[in-house]
């Protein structure tokens, strides 16, 4: 049977149309890393992000698609090979005056007509495996993250400095991404040799490397090799398919990294993973690793050094070379190893490597930070002045180093304090009237628990709150002077207390804030309404939340002490403060951006308020604390002395 052009030219139309939905334009390639970036949606202006299983269907039914049309055109074209084959041989038996059928034509026709049923029945079996492949990957990839863009860290790489300048150490992860050529070319054949030894060879999946893997493990009795290939590593890196060891997660990342193989060239795929394999420290690819662990760029690195960063792909915390040197420098001798065996190097140079070892040194610069302060510049502050911006970024903080160790020495003497009953944990906040935090202590040992008593606590303050109560008198009217009723009282089924069950009569605001009567502070802001005192708490910076209730009065909200410490320096500064502790940043290696001290309006009867704060020191609960000098506070107490 012959085919017109018509149907020939429709065939190639359809097959090309196919081919345009796979293999449509590249994305931009990313300048620093080399790999396919895909442009978000807030970049563009265009499309909106799709569901990851739809992305996934759609990416699986223009494979399937394109395998599609090209075997039905290749059907096509085998078809009409064999008619051209027939008519040729007819016109010669014409020629030589054999038009009627022979035995040679008989011949000839089932011999063609066998070789193009073994041709189909090849088309349609590799036509059945290219349908089997692509519903692995649509079942693979249904409901995943999408395959098209790589996963991006969401925390920040912070490299702190205190006030003057000296390194506080790394917060959060270290990820500094690199392109394909910075990659030094020995580290690259370490890599391969060690973790996928046939990477630019096969499709995604390695058999062989599967066998060879089973045999040495079953040798060694455990398991010393795995056979996952670096893209189904970059598969459970991008978290497409889970990490559960099961046979359906195993099952699903052969097909998506088939997928993946399919979608990105090698380079793109070798350079994502190098940038986003977890090393161990903190550090996120191997050039974060290659500055947590050496202090060197890529391009510094040594033979033993790369070796070293090879091996501890397979075992970040257990080659770590700072806490484990000797186990990481038997990985690294495997490496080399592994690097003879493919070719890489020669044993005399594997040799040399081996009798040098790489030396790990902590770099205090990319060291973790390890203190609340750090935690909290990472997770509250830095997030407030630069967004989602997941660079690693040079801070300079508002922390001053001496001042840090003097708090710290004041809580732990605290802590100390002999007798049952004693306090357990404690917290501090040193500021300066402008809200720059200089020391912070979040608990007893950071070591212990990281737990950051000083910023995400919310505890009662007590009687530290009728700060708020008496800014609220003033703001209504009320002076110091004025006189209130401390006599005991019941609201409704409660009887508010006053401590040791004294009682009071008439005295002054002055007097009462002195004593921290709680019975007038009630008083006082039941009759000049609770919505007023939440008003004034607002007006200081407490953004947490306060029910307007009674017990208010007395400081049962629960508040972050950092929040109370701010509104306490805004008393001080007279005018409306915000805890800060960032005062430059930058990207690392360029300029630090300075930020100014955030200020607030002025604080209208600031002299009142410190002459009330101040009258606690030298004449009221706090007078233990009066050095002789300008010293002002309030003391605070919460129910059953679980909070001071």
């Amino acid at each position: 049977m012959r085919h017109s052009s018509d149907l020939q030219d429709g065939s190639a139309e359809i097959a090309r149309h196919a081919a345009d939905s796979v293999q449509r334009p590249p994305a931009d390639a990313s300048k620093r890393t080399g790999s396919e970036v895909i442009p978000s949606s807030e970049a563009t202006g265009a499309r909106q992000d799709q569901p990851g299983s739809l992305r996934s269907a759609t990416a699986g039914r223009a494979l399937f698609s394109a395998i599609k049309s090209d075997l039905m055109t290749f059907g096509q074209y085998l078809t009409q090979l064999r008619g051209a084959a027939l008519a040729k041989w007819r016109r010669k038996a014409d020629q030589r005056g054999k038009r009627t059928a022979t035995k040679g034509e008989g011949e000839v026709r089932r011999r063609s007509i066998a070789i193009v049923a073994f041709i189909q029945g090849m088309v349609m079996a590799t036509l059945v495996v290219a349908i089997v492949i692509t519903g692995g990957i649509l079942w693979a990839l249904y409901g995943a993250p999408s395959a098209d863009t790589p996963a991006r860290f969401d925390r920040h790489s912070l490299l702190l400095k205190a006030a003057d300048g000296r390194s506080l150490g790394r917060a959060g992860p270290l990820a500094d991404a690199a392109a394909r050529n910075a990659f030094p070319d020995l580290l690259v054949k370490a890599v391969l040799s060690i973790e996928d030894r046939r990477f630019y060879q096969h499709v995604g999946i390695d058999a062989l490397a599967m066998l060879r893997a089973a045999t040495v493990n079953l040798d060694s009795g455990g398991v010393v090799q795995g056979g996952s290939t670096i893209t189904q590593q970059l598969v459970r890196l991008r978290g497409l398919v889970g990490r559960e060891q099961s046979m359906n997660r195993k099952l699903r990342e052969a097909f998506a990294a088939l997928w993946l193989d399919f979608h990105m060239d090698k380079d793109a795929i070798l350079t994502e993973y190098l940038n986003r394999v977890y090393l161990g420290g903190g550090a996120y690819g191997v050039s974060s690793a290659a500055s947590v662990y050496f202090g060197k760029s890529l391009a510094a690195l040594s033979l033993a050094e790369a070796a070293m960063l090879a091996g501890l792909i397979q075992a970040p915390s257990g080659y770590n070379p700072i806490r484990n040197p000797e186990a990481a420098r038997q990985r690294a001798a495997q490496v080399l190893d592994a690097m003879v065996a493919t070719g890489a190097i020669d044993e005399r140079t594997a040799s040399e490597a081996k009798r040098a070892p790489a030396e790990a040194k902590t770099v205090a610069e990319f060291a973790p930070a390890t203190s609340w302060f750090g935690d909290w510049i990472a997770r509250h502050e830095y997030p407030k002045v630069a967004g989602k911006d997941a660079r690693t970024v040079t801070v300079r903080t508002t922390l001053v180093p001496e001042l840090q160790q003097t708090a710290e020495r004041i809580i732990a003497d605290t802590l100390k304090m002999p007798g049952r009953g004693g306090p357990s944990q404690a917290a501090l906040v040193a500021m300066r009237p402008d809200g720059a935090v200089v020391a912070m202590v979040g608990g007893r040992d950071y070591d212990e628990s990281q737990f950051n008593r000083a910023a995400d606590a919310r505890r009662q303050p007590g009687s530290a709150f009728k700060l708020f109560v008496y800014y609220a008198a003033l703001r209504n009217g009320f002076s110091l002077g004025d006189v209130v009723d401390a006599s005991p009282l019941q609201v409704k089924r409660w009887e508010p207390q006053n401590f040791g069950g004294r009682r009071y009569g008439r005295m002054t605001l002055e007097q009462a804030f002195a004593q921290s009567v709680n019975t007038a502070a009630v008083r006082l802001a039941t009759d000049i309404g609770l919505d007023k005192v939440v008003a004034a708490a607002r007006d200081l910076g407490i953004d947490a939340p306060l029910p307007a209730v009674p017990s208010l009065a007395l400081g049962t909200a629960e508040l972050p002490l950092v929040d109370l410490a701010g509104a306490f320096a805004s008393v001080r500064a007279g005018r409306r403060v915000d805890p800060f502790g960032i005062t430059a940043f930058g990207p690392e290696n360029e300029g630090l951006r300075t930020l100014g001290a955030p200020t607030g309006a002025e604080l209208a009867f600031h002299e009142e308020l410190v002459t009330l704060l101040r009258g606690v020191v030298t004449s009221g609960t706090g007078r233990s604390a009066d050095t002789g000098g300008f010293v002002a506070g309030k003391t605070g107490t919460s129910q059953d002395h679980r909070d001071a």
